[in-house]
């Protein structure tokens, strides 16, 4: 019997050290960051389609959702105008609220490692290629943690930089995140992690007058009082 026992505990431990082995090694189906373009900053939740009338300017967020893995890597470009020359960007990059997650966050491309403030630091570009069919795009930006990872909460929505666009001309284009062809994307612990892309669409309409105005009750019983007050004023004329 003890013999017994020492092999049933053995097995035991054995099979609980497989599993431990098991849950950190395999990652659930759905523990992945996942990089979208929200189309609607100022709307709850991630926008994926805006209609903007031609000439007005537009702001779109890039954003990451945490599967929990730590990061202190984060560059992108944007890419757009997959169907013509639809938009047209305005403005740099601005460091958005990842930027607020850490002690000491800098502009990925800025030589001098001065911390950035989100929603008021424009970040640096750094010239790179439009991912095809693109024909326009953002350049490379992003931000660096010089004090480690970061550790956001899994499904935490964080941006990382947000663009303004004009809207030069009616037709549709969709952005997308791009990692620069390899050289950029997500990064903890000095390794590159996998990430899912999402991307956003754009319509952009000309302006429009609108429907004709519909009368208020008010002014519908004023006119026919009108009227009816001039056929009484004609009536009257053909008696006499």
């Amino acid at each position: 019997m003890k013999g017994f026992r020492i092999k049933t505990t053995k097995l035991w431990a054995i099979s609980l050290a497989v599993t431990l082995v098991l849950l950190v090694r395999i990652p659930t189906a759905s523990a992945i960051l996942l990089v979208s373009i929200d189309m609607d900053p100022t709307a709850v939740g991630i926008q994926s389609d805006l209609t903007v009338v031609q000439g007005n300017t537009f702001g779109i967020d890039l954003v990451l959702t945490s599967d929990g893995t730590p990061i202190d890597t984060a560059i992108f470009q944007v890419d757009f105008n997959d169907t013509g020359s639809v938009l047209g960007m305005t403005g740099g990059p601005t460091a958005g609220s990842f930027a607020a997650m850490g002690a000491f966050i800098i502009d990925a491309f800025n030589l001098a490692p001065v911390p950035v403030i989100a929603g008021f630091t424009t970040l640096t570009t750094s010239p790179s290629a439009p991912t095809p069919p693109y024909v326009s795009t953002s350049g490379s930006a992003g931000l660096v943690s010089l004090l480690g990872p970061i550790f956001l909460p899994p499904l935490s929505v964080t941006d990382i930089f947000g663009l303004n666009f004009d809207a030069l001309a009616l037709g549709t284009s969709t952005l997308t995140a791009s990692d620069s062809f390899g050289l950029g994307g997500l990064a903890g612990f000095g390794q590159a992690l996998l990430f899912d892309a999402v991307g956003g669409t754009v319509t952009v309409v000309a302006a429009s007058s609108g429907p004709l105005p519909i009368p208020e009750p008010a002014s519908l019983l004023l006119l026919g009082l009108g009227l009816f007050g001039v056929a009484m004023s004609k009536s009257k004329k053909t008696r006499h």
